[in-house]
């Protein structure tokens, strides 16, 4: 059996790259919104709400940038798949903090 290995020199989807960019932004407010409440002690309803709207629009506009950057052809797409990873891992988390709210109300 003869083992097959393939150097490709092809350009990273810059698209996966902003990707992940737009992760790390969702991730700065996410962390910011935690501080947050801590300094508020709990009471920063309205700001932590909009807050976590901000973040999920960030999660869904990376990841709808990491998927046009995995239908780029002549393209690597490693950074592509960890950023749409990362974004998914993102929206399910704030789906979470917001059915745990919900829940907590009930």
């Amino acid at each position: 059996m003869k083992d097959k290995v393939s150097l490709s020199f092809k350009p990273e989807a810059m698209r996966g790259v902003v990707s992940i960019g737009i992760f790390a932004i969702s991730a700065v407010l996410f962390g910011g919104g935690i501080a947050y409440a801590t300094m508020k002690r709990g009471n920063a309803g309205v700001v932590l709400g909009l807050l976590g709207i901000v973040i999920l629009l960030c999660s869904l506009l990376g990841m709808g940038t990491a998927i046009s950057g995995l239908l780029k052809k002549d393209r690597t797409h490693k950074f592509s798949r960890i950023g749409l990873l990362l974004n998914v891992l993102s929206l399910l988390s704030m789906i979470a903090v917001y059915v745990g709210g919900v829940l907590i109300l009930l």
